[in-house]
């Protein structure tokens, strides 16, 4: 057997897909945002336990031949930016997990009503500053699919 083979047959090839629609797309600090995450269930039943919903941000700063750090207000005022490299920061602002304990059969379609609070300290939406709303769904016997929208933070 490949490792591929013994991948699959391990981990699921139920092929369980996600898809995460937001109400808004635009919320501010202390909204309470909605959305619906669809499930659409493969060749196999798929027991769902929960959805992690994560509000992230991505912040741009620069980096230079030597590999020290600037900030992007700093980039902003230097008259060329060719010998600067962008460099994302990844961060976990906030998340949620919804319990579900529930089982779904091939070919079905779930739709799950979410929602989650965008915390103070969330940065604004920007040209260096991305928000995303990530959701994975927590699967037993299965790679946990995930998907994700953006989110606009002003």
């Amino acid at each position: 057997m490949a490792f591929s083979e013994s991948m699959q047959k391990s981990l699921g090839d139920g092929g369980t897909r996600l898809d995460i629609r937001l109400a808004q797309p635009r919320a501010a600090r202390r909204d309470a945002c909605a959305g619906s995450v669809s499930l659409l269930v493969g060749t196999r039943a798929a027991t769902l336990q929960a959805l992690l919903l994560r509000v992230l941000s991505a912040s741009r700063h620069w980096t230079d031949e030597e590999n020290q750090t600037i900030s992007e207000a700093e980039a902003r005022t230097m008259p060329h930016r060719r010998h600067l490299s962008p460099t994302w920061i990844h961060e976990t602002i906030s998340e949620v997990r919804v319990d579900l304990g529930r089982t779904i059969e091939p070919g079905e379609m779930a739709d799950i009503e979410v929602s989650f609070v965008i915390p103070e300290r969330c940065p604004l939406s920007g040209p260096a500053n991305v928000i995303r709303v990530h959701v994975q769904a927590v699967m037993e016997g299965q790679i946990d699919p995930t998907d994700g929208a953006i989110l606009t933070v002003a």
